[in-house]
């Protein structure tokens, strides 16, 4: 649910999404985030309400996160009259909070981590409720405000000793006007296009070939000359990629294949792309993975292969998974001998493997259960197996089975029907039954939302999900383990039935004492909550008035289903 969108120096995308306010205190209540969308990945949203934590595999890498509000626009800073800290940082702007919030990048792998700002924030009753942003060719950020009876208006906001830097400067001979173009502030935008896409006509192809091939020049510089030759001259062509394929900047190989993708013929792709795809940096990997994506065809090639199965074991997440988006794509051998070169590189190469798999085979799928089964069972990292959890819960269809379940259980329940596989993941239940819990708190609260999803008859089960509720953990835990005990279908004894009703009671109690709110959603979420555990126990009411704590005003959801003697 994003208002606006950026692109960064290195022609990635970034967007400001929305949370839920709704839904604040929930298990999958998720603040406003700032995304790097990578291509393929999921932002998130699996109902109105129900969105995905941030270490999900198919999530995009979470940059940011700045709690309530209501993101409008997103600016990258490509200009010169701010200090040079804010040269391809990030605004974005909340409307709710009156707040303009800028991020500093920082490369990461296959991906960034970013320093957060508060640039300007409104004092007073002035309104200021800023609804986008923009840079303008002085340098300065324009800041536009209003909407719902606040004051509408534009903001300035200049350095006040600074000033930008002079272009485009001189323009007669083809190199200066060259040299004009890859220093063009604010490239994409209409203005600075005005001026710099004349001037790259007049300039001609070769001067963009020498300034990206020239490595004693600034890196943006030679970045810009990629990016007008994709643009402008079809591409920088197959002498250039040679080039630029051993270039020592990452940066640069990375905006080499980038081009690749975009302007080769798709037919040559593949083969161009490869020797970028066997790049040791993670960023460089990631984008020659999504130069793949989506080519007519199925893809094949040993040293295609080769290259994809040791990306599935990239130390960064997002480079292995931009290479499992690759496996549906592949041939059968070149799958299979992904498979074989894959055991090589250890068991997140194969999990990342098995997440390519899924897109291979719709429906059901055992064969990642297998795989996730051999991780949990092994003494490996809680990273791996939380990608295993996932990888599981997407064999199953990924939760999100809107309208077959009551929305409390959207993020608890199996898209797919699982009667006809109960044979098949009976002994895979009990298993991790029996691993449950683990003593990580991420991957027990994936593992318990796996077991939600699959609804074991398991007492033995239930009693230890329950005993996660203690009188120290914080009430959206607690709410998320009566989600999964009430998706456990098995017989209450009075141990459960006690632990039940005393989570229950003591919800508000810990939101209280933590400062937590609720908002329109709360009682409807709990109201459904409850129905589900009375309609398992129905004694359960009784129970819950007994309890020590029992006569805030928000217990009166649990009076509803109380007999009426």
């Amino acid at each position: 649910n994003a208002y606006d969108f950026a692109f960064g120096p290195l022609g990635e995308l970034f967007t400001f999404d929305s949370d839920g306010e709704r839904d604040v205190s929930l298990p999958w209540y998720r603040p406003t985030r700032v995304f790097h969308t990578v291509t393929g990945s999921h932002a998130g949203w699996l109902s109105r309400s129900w969105k995905q934590p941030n270490d999900f595999v198919d999530m995009p890498p979470v940059l940011a996160e700045f709690g309530r509000g209501s993101p409008t626009g997103v600016a990258c800073y490509q200009h010169s009259q701010f200090p040079g800290k804010y040269r391809g940082s990030l605004f974005v702007l909340d409307w709710t909070y009156g707040r303009v919030l800028n991020l500093k990048l920082k490369r990461d792998g296959a991906s960034f981590t970013a320093e957060s700002e508060s640039f300007m924030t409104g004092v007073g009753q002035h309104g200021f409720a800023p609804t986008d942003a923009i840079v303008g060719p002085d340098g300065s950020l324009y800041v536009s405000v209003g909407g719902r009876g606040t004051r509408g208006g534009v903001y300035r906001i200049r350095h006040a000793q600074r000033t930008a830097s002079d272009w485009p400067g001189a323009t007669e001979s083809s190199a200066e006007k060259a040299a004009a173009c890859v220093a063009a502030p604010e490239p994409l935008s209409s203005w600075s296009r005005a001026i710099w896409e004349p001037l790259a006509e007049a300039a001609g192809r070769d001067e963009f070939v020498r300034l990206a091939t020239n490595r004693d020049l600034p890196v943006v510089e030679r970045l810009r000359a990629i990016e007008i030759l994709t643009e402008r001259f079809g591409g920088i062509g197959a002498t250039t990629v040679k080039n630029l394929q051993s270039d020592p900047v990452a940066d640069i190989r990375a905006r080499a294949v980038w081009s690749i993708g975009r302007t080769f013929p798709a037919h040559k792709i593949a083969t161009a792309v490869t020797p970028f795809l066997a790049d040791q940096d993670a960023f460089v990997g990631r984008v020659a993975c999504e130069a793949l994506l989506g080519l007519p065809g199925e893809l094949d090639g040993n040293a295609l292969t080769d290259a994809l199965a040791r990306r599935l074991a990239s130390k960064s997440k997002f480079d292995r998974v931009a290479a499992a988006r690759i496996i549906p794509q592949l041939t059968q051998a070149a799958f299979a001998a992904v498979s074989v070169k894959s055991t090589e590189f250890g068991w997140t190469a194969a999990v990342n493997n098995a997440l390519g798999y899924l897109g291979r085979q719709s429906g059901f799928n055992g064969y990642v259960f297998e795989i996730g089964m051999h991780v949990l069972e092994r003494d490996l990292s809680p990273e791996v197996k939380l990608e295993a959890v996932r990888l599981m819960q997407l064999g199953l269809g990924d939760v999100g089975a809107i309208g077959k379940v009551p929305p409390v259980f959207d993020g608890y329940a199996a898209t797919l029907d699982l009667k006809p596989h109960e044979r098949e993941l009976d002994p895979l239940i009990i298993k991790l039954s029996e691993l449950f819990p683990t003593g990580d708190k991420r991957l027990d609260e994936e593992l318990g939302r796996l077991l939600a999803m699959l609804q074991p008859f398991n007492p033995g089960l239930l009693s230890k999900v329950l005993a996660k509720i203690t009188s120290e953990s914080h009430p959206t835990d607690d709410l998320h383990y009566l989600i999964v005990a009430a998706r456990i279908p098995a017989l209450r004894d009075q141990s459960h039935q006690a632990a039940i009703a005393k989570g229950l009671v003591e919800l508000e109690l810990k939101l209280r004492k933590r400062g937590l709110h609720q908002d329109s959603n709360w009682d409807d979420r709990l109201g459904e909550l409850y129905k589900s555990l009375v309609d398992q126990d129905e004694t359960l009411p009784d129970a819950i008035v007994k309890q020590s704590g029992f006569g805030l005003p928000g217990h009166v959801l649990y009076m509803s289903r109380l007999p009426a003697e």
